[in-house]
């Protein structure tokens, strides 16, 4: 009698850790959902669809926020050169998050800046919603006489309010519009978003147009790079390759760049400026934001507006 009552008594236990190891599990589900890659494909796609990627030396992910997902991949390129790319992706149907515009000072003024000080000045204006990630923007004028340093070649929106037009054609703009879309485009279609625009800067080379990858008559020179993708109106790449680094990374080519976007499933994609200005500043896990691409000339460069990820409280 003794013996199978302890029998009973085990099989009871087990079925009772069972039970409240399956419903606590269940909780823990539904109270912390698993995280969900945003750049799960990329690097096999890259390599399926083009001849860019020869051998992968190091592949890394990390997730900063809900929305926001960061991979970085070391590769050697076809051409036998290392190279270090580090992809952005942001999907700004998460409510808080948001793409804005960065000047320097804070100001609707034309100066240069450092992408990380524009950051302090625009969350100092903004406490309650603080900049997770930035990255360099557009070209700016260093030919035109009697003009001010920093003066950007595009388009610059912030906060629905026009600093300065799409100036000339073939250039070309990213833009935040009012219904929280995301959209990229040339003359023609900011003409017809124009008076719905929040947030915009000017792109000056276009790599891809419904998928149509346009880049063929660009230069051909291999630079460091920052430049931004559309996945869809809500889903957004930022992709900046360090170059000019011997032994650590080449650089890469817009038409080479342009292949990569398209690899990777982007309909639309624009280059911004590069080389020394090339600049990504991502908030790491302790909190601080760190300068996450190697600037070629050593150090961060003034430039002359920046994109910025916002994250609300």
């Amino acid at each position: 009698m003794t013996k199978n009552l302890n029998k009973f008594n085990l099989v009871a236990l087990y079925f009772l850790i069972a039970f409240i190891s399956y419903g606590c599990g269940k909780e823990n589900k539904s109270i912390v959902p698993d995280k969900v890659s945003l750049s799960e494909g990329y690097v096999s796609s890259i390599q399926q669809k083009t001849s860019l990627i020869k051998t992968i030396q190091k592949d890394t992910t990390f997730i900063p926020f809900d929305g926001m997902e960061e991979r970085h991949v070391s590769y050697i390129n076809a051409g036998d050169k290392p190279m270090s790319v580090h992809f952005l992706t942001v999907d700004i149907e998460n409510p808080k998050l948001s793409l804005e515009v960065a000047t320097p000072f804070d100001e609707p003024e034309f100066k240069l800046q450092r992408v990380r000080d524009m950051v302090e000045h625009k969350n100092v204006s903004n406490p309650p919603r603080q900049v997770v990630a930035a990255l360099n923007g557009d070209y700016w004028d260093v030919n035109t006489p009697n003009i001010p340093a920093g003066t950007p070649l595009g388009l610059v929106y912030k906060n629905g309010q026009m600093i300065k037009d799409l100036p000339v054609r073939d250039y070309y703009f990213m833009g935040i519009l009012n219904n929280g879309t995301a959209i990229i485009g040339d003359e023609l279609r900011y003409r017809s978003v124009k008076s719905t625009i929040k947030e915009a800067l000017g792109g000056r080379y276009f790599l891809l147009n419904n998928k149509q990858d346009i880049s063929g008559s660009l230069n051909k020179n291999v630079e460091p790079r920052t430049a931004v993708g559309l996945l869809s109106d809500k889903r957004i790449v930022f992709i900046v390759v360090d170059g000019r680094r011997a032994g650590h990374s080449e650089g890469i080519s817009m038409q080479d760049l342009a292949k990569m976007f398209s690899a990777i499933g982007a309909n639309y994609a624009i280059n911004f400026d590069g080389g020394g200005s090339s600049t990504y500043l991502l908030k790491n896990k302790e909190g601080l934001l760190e300068t996450r691409n190697k600037p070629s000339g050593n150090s961060e460069r003034a430039v002359a507006n920046a994109w910025t990820i916002i994250q609300r409280n």
